[in-house]
This record gives C-alpha cells, structure tokens and sequence, in this order.
C-alpha cells in the first residue's frame, strides 16, 4: 500500500493507510541504551594543554634615512619611487594627506625616547612635497604615474577607477568625521494570508552535499565560534540519517510529506521527503575513478595526511575490474596513474605514490581538473560510470578563478555521465570555491574532518550515495491550500516560478528533505480538511522528464511526523548556530539565550526519539554552550595576556632571541588586535590576537588618509625574491616604513616554518600598475638561504611582493570579504600561507616589513598570525589559505 504514496489523486482511505504504515516502518527506532537528555556530555574539546605563558620583550628603533645630502636630492628630483613632488602625490575622494584632526591624532602618543626621530626635520624642498593636498585645487592637479600594462584580469576595473578619479575632484570629507547615519528600514510588512492556492517550487541541494555540519562540528570541537556563512541547513538534513522506507517495485521515487505543530501561534513545521530507490555496493555499475589530489604548500599537515588517508582507504573500498587514475597539482597537474584497473597489487601501488609526494608550491586548480577531466574522458565507456574526485582544500591561486571556468570540465562532462565530488580536508579550506564547483559538477561534497569521517564515507551505504546518481533533476512542487503560507524555507532556493529554481541529483540510498514553516490562520475545523499537493519532478538516468505527485490533507500528514521530529532536532541546531553573534562576550547573554533554547528543544525530541545521532549534536550544542559562555580556544592563549609581536604570533620564548620594533610612529602602526575595526568575520587563526602591521593608524576607518610621518626612508630591497635576485635598483625611498624584526631559533627538528598573512590596501584598484605601489616584504636572513642575503619570501606566483599589483588580488573566491575592516571599497589578498625551509637549530632572521610607495597616503595593512614550525620540508612559497 506505501506505492500509493507516489501516485496522483491518492484517496483519502488508502493515503491515511500509507502514513500508518510509514509510522510503523521502523523509521528511527529507539534505543534505550541511550542516557536521558541530561545526562548527554559535551563533546570533549580538541585543545592542545596551556604551556605557561611568558612575555617577551621588545626594543623600539628609528628605521633609516637616507644621508642629508642625498635626500635633499631625492627630494628635488620628484622621481617615481622617491620623494615625490606635490603634484605627483594622490587624491581620492574622502582621501589625500591627513586633515589636521588627524595629525592630531598622530601627536597624542608621545614617542619613547627610542622611538624620537634621531636626525634633523626635512629640509624645505622636502617639506613642501609633504604639504596637505586634500584642497580642491590639489586634486585637478593630481598626476598619475605611467601605468604599467594592465593584465587582463584587470581591464574590467579601468571603468571604476575612472569613476573613483572624476569622484576625486569633490571635496573630501574630513577623516574622522563619521558618516550619516542611515535612515531606519521600515518594518516589514506582514504578508497576508492568500485566499487563492499558492504555488512554489523548491529546492534542497544535491542529496549528497553535506560538508556543513561536519565543517560545524569541527570548529565546536576546537573551541571557536561558528560563523553562520558555513551554516547551511539543508545541508545538515543531507548528512544525518533517515529511515524513510524505499519506493516500492515499479516505482523510482517516494514521497513522504509530514506536518505537526510548531513553536509560533497557528504555525507548523512541514516536512517533505523525496526517496530514492536503495541500491547495494555489488548493484553499483563498476567505477572509473579519477582522483585529483591537491599538493600545493597549503595542503602541508594535517590536510595532506587526511587527503593521503582518503586515496589509500578509497583505493581499498573499490572492486576487482573497477578503474583509478591519479592525478596531482599544484604549480602544475602531473598525471600519475592513468586507467590502472583494480587488482591484487594496486592498493601497494597507489600507497606508493602517494607516499613518495608531499604537498608544494602554489595551487592551479584549473590545470589539475582539466588533466582529471581528460583521463576520465578516455578511460570511461560504456561499461563503467566515470567520476572526478577533488581531494583539496580548495585554495587555488594560479589560473583562471572564475566558477564558470574552473567548472567547464565538469558541465560538459555530465553530458557524457562524469560527475565531479568535493573532498575538503584542513583547516585552511576554502569552502565557498569547493561548494561552487561541486555544484557546477553535480557530485557529493563533504569535508572530511577526522579519519572516522573518511571511514564512514566508505562503508558500502554510504559509499553508493557519495559515488551513485539515482536520478537526475528532482524539483519540487508544493501547493499551498487557501489560509497557508511560507514562514520559513530551510532548503537552498525556493520561487514561485519553476525555471528560478535549479534542478538537484538524488543519490540512491538516500532522500532529499524539504523543511518548512507554514503558518495559517484557518480554524481547527478548516485546517483538518486544508488539502496540499506535493509534485516530484524528476529525471532517471538515460530517461524523459517525469513527475510523481499526491494529495495530501493536514490531518493525514498530522499523523506522520516520526521523520519530522528529526528533521525539526537537526534544523533547530543549524539554526541556533546561526543565531549565535560575533564578538562572543558582548553578545554572551543574548547567546546563551539562544543556546539554551535550541538545547531544550533539541533534548526534548531527543527524549522522544533517543536516536544517537540526536545524542552526537546534543553533545556538540553543549559543548558549544561552554565556547560561548567561558570563551574560545583563544581565551587560553598567551596573546591574550601579552602584546608582544611573537608572542601574538604563537611563538615560544625559548624560540625567540631578540625582537625590534620599528618606525616613525610604531605606537600606532604596529599593534596586537583581536579584529581589524569592526569585522565580525576575520578572526585571529591562532591565540586571542593577530599582529597588524600598517602604514596608517591601525583600525581607523580613513584608509584614504593614513599618513603617519612626512620622512623618507631607505627602501628595504632585499637582494633577493625567493631564489631570484631582486632586478629593484638601490637607492630610493619610500614612506611610513615600519617592521618588526625578530631574530629566531629554530627546533633541532625543525624543516620549514610557515606563517600566514592578509594585506589589504586602499591603493586598489586605482593605482594598480603605477608608482603608488605599498608593499609588504618577509625579509630573511638565513645562512641555509641564499648564504644569509637578505631574501623576500613571500611573493605571488608570479614572483611579485605582496602589493597591489599581485595576482592575489584577483581572486574572486576569497571567503572573507572586507565588509567592516574599513577597507570595505578596497582589496585584499585573502589570508595566505608562507612556508619556507630551514635547518633544525638554525639561528635567523625575520623581518616583516611595510611601506608606503611614491608618497605617504592611502594605508596598507598586513595581519600577520599562526607562525608554526614543521617537521617536513618546503619548497617556499606563499599559496592561499582560505
């Protein structure tokens, strides 16, 4: 009888009959071996112990300038890279040299008697190119540098620099005044309740993309907040289990609408599943898969071992006469195994190829995907089902970086039967690239957090959902009786015109769930007989367009919620974590309001249910409750307590020889914070804190202003980029130089150290391709490279200091915009990671270094965080670390 669930115009008797018996299928039985609510533990933190926290101490300098005679010089010249002369200096709207009111504010700390200037002022010539410019006759005047070619990347923008330029000629506000207060948004209007049926079409995601909650569960584990971006509820409903039982013979898909009320006034929470047919691992037509690994620097650690643990453990999970192929990338795609079919000795020879690779260079996802794509292209037929399988922590930086393009492969491909998954893995992964390609690729996504995840992925089940399509293109339909609306739509797109709606690819084994708030205002009588049609379009692989439908009234689907009450415990969690706001302590009780609430509702159906996977998330909710009201990993850090540069960055006092700090107003350029102004989003990767180095007042808004100081100082021009000789020539200036120096120990195990880094820029894009260029440069010094020359070591792929012009500008994946860190119109690069080499007790030095090119306006700034020492070698390199 449950077959006349897929049927149109079901009757009233047998429907009511089919819910019975759904509700006695054995969906989610309880277990009583399972404690009560209260008796649930958190979930235990994976927080390294505290080592006792010590300051470490710094001594403040005056950086160099140039001879008297020689910067008199400079400034005469008004040469491009040196001094400029007043009409080669910038104007930009709400910008030019700081206003008066920010000098000021440059004069309210007074310098340390290390910190006061050591050499007499300017002499004149010099003093007048420092003069104010932000008058209105200054800004006709403004002079641009020859632009260098622009690359193509950048064409697009020319249109909007010009824009910004015209926009110079206003008058600039002051720095500090705040802006106008936006007038407040009207309350929205409560939508009426229709009294016609109302039509919308849903969608909740491929069946198989679930990274979300498992993202979710390992940033609980570490103790730190949640942000609600990584939050995808539908995503949640994908990768918790539900027993809804499968189609009956004959029939491709089920469908099972449940209803029961919700927390609000004449609201209810509606629950629709689609479900496949159940397929068994030997069912499965053979695989050919295509396994493209991520070796970039990024990958280095833990992401590299998880990746390396998923291809042996996947090699093994595959049949006798299936088909893999490897391939890697990072700089460029290198094909390993080609078409090898599984045999005796293929485990041994994937184990050995995987071994004999660790994780270098920069990520050029691009070229990886196109050499997967072509294997799979010539290795599949008619015999096998052909799947592309990214393992990577989705940071490309090299390559074209649009979706469309980096997705290509995978559109064409599912004309032919490939399909691309996702395996994410690390800390560092970007998820908004890795969800954007899965997509275009029609395959799984998860994220693959422990080596028990990637266990769990391959149990035969679960290993037919990730790898098997059942059917194509689900959409579904839901028609609202009269007296009903939508409150909420727990899913990825709804609309209540069909071709707005993307349809989604349902994997056996599995359902898609479809949950709701609907509110009414029917009375008790009316809403009983209220009627709702549920409509199921879909397409079998190789086959036509079909659609499977039923009627259903609110009393029959009141009588079916055993797979609802889950549904609602699984959607009260995804949506409590994103309720919860950033900054943790001034929003503490608000949070644990809202904590506190999603726990007694999630504990009281969990009472109901006793299912264990209900256990698992009241665990994490509890364990989350503690994050929010005692604090983050990072109140246990050392930097919480002290300010000094290394120790922000994690490093160890028996690492760390001497520190110097220096510039014409470190006080204010060089500082321990733990956000940048007021972004709620970029948050410290290691520790409470990050070290923000700038060329203006850290944390002011005014990014146009910035200018610290009207001194010239010697350009810092290492002799070398990485391996490369540096082509600068010597001799030329630059402004508002600030750096912190720190002369470093290496452990005797030590082969590498990284760091990671976000610089931002007002400069961008204006001035992208001329001579008002700020730069950041990692200068080291170290006897193991380059004999100890002073080395820039953190460059772009293309071997470019981290400056406006480089290509990490470009990247349109970056997951952290700039909304709120007062460089909001402005770019970034993204957090990046630079590792280097290094000999085991090696002593050194690290300079990070920041100025100002061509005049001394417009800030840059660098966050620096997360120094590490590592036991593995590196190739040197900076590769994203989104």
């Amino acid at each position: 009888m449950r077959r006349l669930l897929v049927l149109c115009g079901i009757g009233a008797g047998s429907l009511a009959l089919a819910f019975a018996l759904v509700q006695s299928a054995g969906i989610g039985t309880p277990s009583a071996a399972l404690p009560a609510a209260k008796d649930v533990a958190p979930e235990p933190f994976l927080v390294p112990s505290q080592l006792p926290c010590k300051d470490i101490a710094v001594r403040y300098e005056q950086n160099k300038r140039p001879p008297q005679q020689e910067y008199a010089q400079a400034a005469e010249s008004g040469a491009a890279g040196n001094v400029p002369s007043k009409p080669q200096m910038k104007s930009k709207a709400g910008g030019g040299a700081p206003s008066k009111a920010l000098a000021s504010k440059s004069d309210d700390v007074a310098p340390t008697e290390a910190e006061a200037p050591s050499s007499p002022p300017p002499p004149p010539a010099v003093a007048a190119a420092q003069a104010p410019m932000a008058s209105e006759k200054a800004a006709p005047e403004a002079k641009k540098a020859a632009p260098k070619p622009a690359s193509p990347a950048l064409a697009a923008k020319k249109e909007q620099a010009a824009d910004k330029a015209v926009a110079a000629n206003k008058p600039a506000p002051k720095p500090q005044q705040k802006p106008a207060e936006p007038p407040p948004r009207p309350a929205p209007q409560e939508e009426p309740f229709p009294t016609e049926p109302t039509t919308k079409y849903l969608s909740a995601d491929d069946s198989n993309s679930m990274a979300s909650p498992a993202i979710a569960r390992r940033l609980i584990r570490a103790r730190k907040y949640v942000h609600p971006d990584f939050v995808r509820s539908y995503e949640f409903l994908n990768y918790y289990s539900f027993n809804f039982p499968a189609p009956q013979q004959g029939a491709e898909v089920a469908l099972y609408p449940e209803m029961r009320p919700a927390a609000g006034k004449n609201e209810f929470n509606l629950q629709i599943g689609v479900r496949a047919l159940d397929r068994a691992r030997a069912e499965m037509k053979p695989l050919n898969v295509v396994v493209l690994v991520d070796v970039s620097g990024s990958m280095a650690g833990e992401s590299y071992q998880l990746a390396k643990g998923f291809v042996k453990k996947l090699v093994r999970a595959l049949k006798p006469g299936e088909k893999i192929s490897l391939v890697s990338a990072n700089r460029t795609a290198n094909k390993l195994l080609e078409g090898a079919v599984v045999g005796p000795d293929t485990a041994a020879k994937v184990d050995a190829i995987v071994d004999g690779i660790w994780p270098t260079d920069i990520t050029n996802l691009e070229a990886g995907i196109a050499a997967a794509y072509e294997i799979a292209g010539k290795t599949s037929g008619a015999s096998h089902n052909s799947r592309v399988i990214i393992v990577s922590d989705g940071a490309a930086n090299a390559g074209e970086l649009s979706t469309s393009t980096i997705a290509k492969g995978a559109e064409d491909a599912d004309k032919q039967g490939i399909y691309l998954a996702g395996i994410a893995v690390g800390e560092g992964f970007d998820d908004s690239l890795m969800n954007a390609v899965t997509d275009k690729g029609r395959g799984a996504y998860v994220f693959l957090d422990a080596e028990t995840e990637i266990d769990k992925l391959l149990t035969d089940r679960a290993f037919v959902s990730a790898f098997d399509v059942a059917v194509k293109d689900v959409r579904l339909k839901l028609v609202l009786p009269p007296g009903f609306k939508v409150k909420e739509f727990h899913g990825e797109q709804m609309s209540s015109v069909a071709s707005e709606v993307v349809p989604q690819y349902l994997s056996p084994n599995d359902q898609m769930l479809y949950h709701l708030v609907v509110a009414t205002n029917l009375p008790q009588d009316k809403l009983q007989a209220a009627q709702f049609e549920v409509e199921a379009e879909y397409r079998p692989i190789g086959g036509q367009l079909k659609k499977v439908g039923l009627k259903a009234k609110a009393a029959q689907m009141l009588q079916s919620d055993r797979g609802l009450r889950k549904g609602d415990a699984v959607v009260r969690y995804a949506e409590t974590l994103k309720k919860i706001a950033y900054p943790l302590e001034p929003n503490r009780a608000a949070n644990t309001k809202a904590i506190d609430e999603g726990i007694a509702y999630v504990s009281d159906l969990y009472d109901q249910l006793k299912d264990a996977e209900l256990r698992d998330i009241l665990a994490l909710m509890k364990a989350y409750r503690i994050t929010l009201t005692e604090g983050e990993a990072a109140e246990l850090a050392c930097d919480k307590q002290f300010d000094s540069p290394p120790v922000v960055l994690g490093l160890r006092p028996e690492n760390v020889q001497e520190v110097v700090v220096r510039g014409p107003a470190p006080k204010q350029a060089v500082k321990a914070i733990s956000r940048l102004y007021q972004s709620n989003r970029l948050l410290p990767l290691e520790g409470y804190r990050m070290l923000a180095l700038a060329t203006g007042p850290v944390g002011d808004p005014q990014t146009t202003g910035g200018q610290l100081s009207g001194e010239a100082f010697v350009h810092p021009s290492p002799k070398f980029m990485g391996q490369a000789p540096n082509p600068r020539p010597p001799g030329s200036t630059v402004f508002d130089l600030h750096q912190v120096t720190m002369k470093l120990k290496a452990p005797q195990n030590a082969r590498s150290f990284s760091f990671d880094l976000n610089y931002f820029s007002a400069e961008y894009p204006e001035y992208v391709g001329q001579a008002f260029n700020d730069t950041f440069l990692a200068v080291l010094e170290a006897k193991s490279t380059n004999n100890g020359a002073p080395t820039n070591i953190s460059f772009d792929p293309n071997g470019k200091p981290i400056e406006v012009n480089n290509n990490y500008f470009e990247n349109k994946f970056h997951p952290i915009p700039n909304t709120g860190t007062g460089f909001d119109a402005d770019g970034s690069t993204g957090w990046l990671r630079t590792s280097w080499p290094v000999k085991g007790g090696e002593i050194f030095t690290l300079t990070f270094s920041i100025h100002d090119e061509g005049d001394g306006v417009y800030t840059s700034l660098a966050l620096l965080d997360n120094f590490q020492w590592h036991e593995q070698s590196a190739v040197g390199c900076t590769d994203p670390l989104n």
